[in-house]
């Protein structure tokens, strides 16, 4: 894929109507107002990541100024060319995460600035096209699921705190969770401990980590609860488990 332009948009009300014969990703950051496509005005707020097909006339507005970081670019493959495509960036904000990074290798003029902005793009559309495939998850029970995941390595990690920290009540938080994963929030940050044990035994003949480490790295402070909850999840004991694999 061929990347053209990458910008950013410095504080400003509004963009005069205009069409590219490139795609364009646009993740705005600041700022709320709309857009128009041949008439049709769509809302953004500063979660807003737009994909906008080659040849497609826009224009985007707001009365307080917003900010972006935008890519031009030549090729966007199993994607919908009829039409502008919407989504809200999760709570990590990783599409714009990535949106800058990009335009800082390109204007920085890094080593290899073309493969690592190619590989840069290419990430921003599968999670895009990732998005747009998952299912609708209450975002409640996202922001639940995205800070197990920050910090399920940590053995200090509370998930009591977690839910508290929530603004909503533990309990209802709970069942939400249990609602949108088909797991409570407890059975999802093991589930996440195992797998990533599971990933470091079976790489144990390369690393060398002893089963110590691997229990305090997947966020087990106790060596024998972790061999009790390691068995219990797959049938053999830690030990045994990078034997066999």
């Amino acid at each position: 894929m061929k990347i053209l332009l990458s910008g950013k948009s410095a504080l400003t009300v509004s963009h005069p109507s205009h069409a590219h014969e490139t795609w364009e990703i646009i993740a705005n950051y600041e700022g709320k107002g709309f857009y128009v496509f041949d008439g049709e005005r769509i809302p953004y707020d500063e979660n807003t990541v737009v994909c906008i097909p080659p040849s497609v006339s826009h224009f985007k507005v707001s009365d307080t100024g917003f900010r972006d970081v935008w890519v031009q670019f030549s090729e966007f493959p199993s994607f919908d060319k009829t039409k502008p495509t919407f989504l809200t960036e999760d709570s990590d904000r990783a599409i714009t995460s990535l949106l800058d990074i990009l335009y800082l290798v390109r204007h920085k003029q890094e080593p290899n600035a073309g493969v690592i902005s190619d590989l840069l793009l290419e990430s921003v559309q599968q999670m895009i096209l990732s998005r747009l495939n998952r299912q609708k998850v209450d975002p409640r029970a996202e922001e639940i699921a995205n800070s197990i995941v920050r910090h399920f390595q940590d053995p200090a990690f509370s998930l009591d705190d977690c839910l508290a920290n929530s603004g909503y009540c533990p309990d209802h938080m709970r069942r939400l969770f249990r609602e949108e994963y088909d797991k409570t929030p407890h059975e999802y940050l093991t589930e996440l401990r195992i797998r990533s044990a599971k990933k470091l035994l079976s790489a144990r003949n390369l690393s060398n980590y002893s089963v110590t480490a691997v229990c305090m790295m997947v966020g087990f402070s106790d060596v024998s609860y972790f061999s009790r909850i390691f068995k219990k999840h797959t049938g053999l004991t830690p030990s045994e488990y990078f034997e066999k694999n």
